[in-house]
């Protein structure tokens, strides 16, 4: 099982979306982040080759779809010890309209 977190900037684009659209992507990160966060799935794929905005390099993140926005996650390994299987950071939330690319988004 993966623990997640929220970055204060995710939390504050979250808090900027519809209420309806916030309780479907908060369901969608509960239902596919928490037990599964590093499996490419239809919804959930990992994104290389693109810089992320929160990262230092050129790390490969994840996004899960929840049309028509995109979370944007990285998953990564618990402290020794830990319950978990890792921690997952949801770094972003960001609408994607039609025909816009992912790293039109970011």
């Amino acid at each position: 099982m993966f623990r997640i977190e929220w970055e204060p900037r995710a939390v504050e684009e979250l808090s900027r979306i519809r209420a309806f659209d916030r309780a479907r992507i908060l369901g969608a990160v509960s239902a596919h982040l928490t037990e599964q966060a590093n499996v490419v799935a239809g919804h959930r794929k990992q994104v290389f080759d693109l810089r992320a905005p929160w990262s230092e390099g050129h790390e490969p993140f994840w996004q899960l779809k929840v049309e028509p926005y995109r979370v944007f996650y990285d998953v990564l390994p618990s402290p020794q010890g830990a319950r978990a299987e890792g921690l997952v950071m949801i770094r972003a939330v960001r609408r994607k309209p039609p025909g816009k690319r992912t790293e039109e988004i970011l």
